[in-house]
């Protein structure tokens, strides 16, 4: 190896390089170099064996897996990603694929909503060269951590993109649904939720009630999480609670949200959910079962997983929730 590389600048430019994109002129700016001698070090780390690249038959069996999920759950489209050996691994490449999948589909002048979560906020460390378009906060901000909240998703989007964002400045669950009234009415919260009917793509991450796997539970009062679980709540999305049969669960802190509807997401002509984990397929399934999605994005072992629950056989996206079937 030349000495004048350390493996660990070698791993670091062929991450960027390798899986993040970024060209080799982008390498040089960052790194103060010629593209030249990002050239020499990406073929440094090959000869090195910091970077192997391998080919496998596997990106055929996820593309068929794939394919397969799709027509199970109803949708336009699926993607699988190989699952890495860590849950945080296989969130990267979820939002890596995601990221990507959003830049080829968008184009100049749609109105993209965004929820929030982890998935999501990764999803912004990825994604590349969006056309101008206006880009839509989809609930309240959640908590009081600026980085967990979707106002940050909106705000690191919009500083990597030339494009235009709509915020709402309320909590995502109002104190009283009186209060909630209020705050709906507020001119720019009510201009921000009149966008929901504009939406040309949602991007949403999917929570787990059941097991919890959702930051909401702590924002919730313990009668309103009683209620849920007497309920048989099984999914969170945009702060609405869906039981197994992706059907949302009507109760009085409903009244508190302020967030996109699940119908208003029917109506959106692409929903791409970045989801995966095996402890997630049961609320994954939910969702898709509810009608809002198109895509969806996830890791191979929950594909496999997925397919073992019941197929959705009618998947009728503007229909009630009580016109949704499901057979075995």
């Amino acid at each position: 190896m030349d000495e004048e590389f350390s493996r660990d600048t070698l791993a670091s430019v062929a991450r960027r390089f390798y899986l993040e994109d970024a060209s080799k002129v982008e390498l040089g700016i960052e790194y103060g170099v010629s593209r030249f001698k990002i050239a020499r070090m990406l073929q440094v780390a090959r000869e090195s064996g910091v970077v192997t690249i391998e080919i496998h038959n596997r990106d055929d069996q996820r593309q068929a897996l794939a394919a397969r999920l799709a027509l199970h759950l109803g949708l336009d489209d699926v993607l699988v990603v190989p699952n890495g050996d860590s849950e945080e691994a296989d969130r990267q490449r979820i939002a890596f694929e995601s990221a990507r999948y959003l830049s080829r589909i968008t184009r100049p002048d749609d109105t993209i909503g965004v929820s929030w979560g982890r998935t999501i906020y990764a999803l912004t460390e990825y994604l590349r060269d969006l056309p101008p378009c206006t880009v839509v906060q989809l609930t309240g901000t959640v908590g009081n951590d600026f980085a967990q909240s979707p106002m940050e998703v909106l705000q690191r989007i919009a500083a990597r993109h030339p494009l235009s964002t709509v915020g709402i400045f309320a909590p995502l669950f109002a104190a009283t649904p009186t209060a909630a009234q209020v705050l709906r009415s507020e001119t720019s919260i009510a201009d921000a939720l009149a966008t929901y009917d504009r939406l040309t793509t949602a991007v949403l991450a999917i929570g787990s009630w059941n097991p919890p796997i959702t930051q909401i539970r702590s924002l919730l009062a313990p009668d309103e999480l009683a209620d849920l679980d007497s309920e048989h709540a099984v999914a969170e999305v945009v702060a609405s609670f869906l039981d197994a049969d992706g059907r949302v669960i009507d109760l009085p802190l409903n009244q508190r949200r302020i967030a996109i509807e699940i119908e208003q997401l029917r109506a959106t002509p692409r929903v791409i959910a970045a989801a995966g984990s095996l402890a997630k397929v049961p609320a994954i399934h939910a969702v898709a079962s509810s009608g809002i999605l198109t895509m969806l994005v996830t890791d191979e072992a929950a594909a496999l997983e997925l397919l073992l629950l019941p197929k959705i056989t009618r998947h009728t996206r503007l229909a009630n929730d009580s016109d949704l079937e499901h057979s075995a």
